[in-house]
């Protein structure tokens, strides 16, 4: 919780700062943009007269400027300017040392958040107030496009899940070096088999909890299977209230026999993911580790003409 709530803090002021930044350099492209309007009206009234009498006459309006400046208004005067404000940062602002800053502070802004926004897609983003959710919705003044609509790069997505990758590169390895191969004497359901893999998976990656669920999902659709498969299926049926209510472990034990050692291995199992879930306990890699062996003994000792 604690790195999430530094990472949501740190997008907060990186967004804040970001769309400050993109407002500057709207206003900065809005200035220049009318600034070349007007020089290209005021040209307009004597374009005719010869460029020693337009020189004299802008020297006259623009006091303040130099020669050089002055020529360079002449010039840029020449250049089409379009009649709506653009929405790109005009190429002559791009390269004026006095936006050099901003420009390089919104695109190193705009990478940062991509990034933060990358990492922050494992959490949800909770406890916003109005202008703080408002923030990922607005469309900035430069691009166009809100934060919530904006794709990284290919290179920003490659550089975030190598450095992923780096910090968890060695639990991963560990991981998968102490889990055993499941190696059975006959078949389990296509059903069984995705969900084993989806186990290991998230035990490999560290999704402990999900791992531990996962276990539980496992080793109740194979009791299902079985007990529907011994014809005993209507008592897993809710409907016939007057019966007296039997959990799947005595159906298991007391109508089909099964080996009190192996249903164990299913109260384990449950009880464990019951806990996760309702009891808010958090799995530990060790207490995940020991799930899936108990998942493991029980597949291989669990009847085999199930599923």
């Amino acid at each position: 919780m604690a790195y999430q709530n530094k990472l949501k803090k740190t997008l907060i002021e990186k967004m804040q700062r970001y769309y400050q930044v993109a407002e500057n350099i709207r206003n900065i492209t809005q200035k220049e943009h009318d600034y070349h309007k007007k020089l290209n009206y005021l040209l307009s009234k004597f374009i005719s007269k010869p460029r020693e009498e337009q020189i004299r006459l802008l020297k006259k309006m623009f006091p303040e400027k130099t020669e050089r400046e002055i020529n360079e208004m002449l010039l840029e005067a020449s250049k089409e300017v379009p009649e709506e404000t653009p929405t790109v940062i005009p190429s002559l602002v791009l390269f004026k040392s006095a936006y050099s800053e901003i420009l390089e502070e919104y695109i190193k802004l705009n990478e940062e958040i991509n990034g933060l926004m990358l990492d922050l897609k494992y959490y949800p983003i909770m406890g916003l107030w109005s202008g703080g959710i408002e923030m990922f919705y607005r469309q900035d003044d430069v691009s166009g496009v809100s934060i919530s609509e904006r794709k990284p790069s290919k290179r920003q997505v490659d550089d975030f899940l190598n450095m992923r990758m780096e910090m968890e590169r060695e639990d991963i390895k560990r991981r998968l070096n102490k889990v055993s191969p499941l190696i059975l004497d006959s078949f389990i359901s296509t059903r069984t088999q995705h969900f084993y893999q989806q186990v290991l998976k998230c035990y490999v990656h560290g999704f402990l909890e999900a791992s531990c669920v996962l276990c539980r999902a496992i080793t109740e659709t194979i009791a299902k299977e079985y007990i529907s498969n011994q014809d005993c299926g209507e008592l897993l049926d809710k409907k016939y209230k007057d019966r007296k209510k039997e959990s799947i472990q005595e159906i298991l034990i007391e109508r089909l026999e099964v080996d009190k050692k192996i249903v164990s291995l299913y109260t384990k199992i449950g009880n464990k993911a019951d806990n996760i879930l309702h009891k808010k306990e958090q799995a530990t890699d060790e207490e995940t580790f020991e799930i899936i062996n108990f998942l493991q003994e029980f597949i291989k000792k669990f009847p085999k003409h199930v599923g």
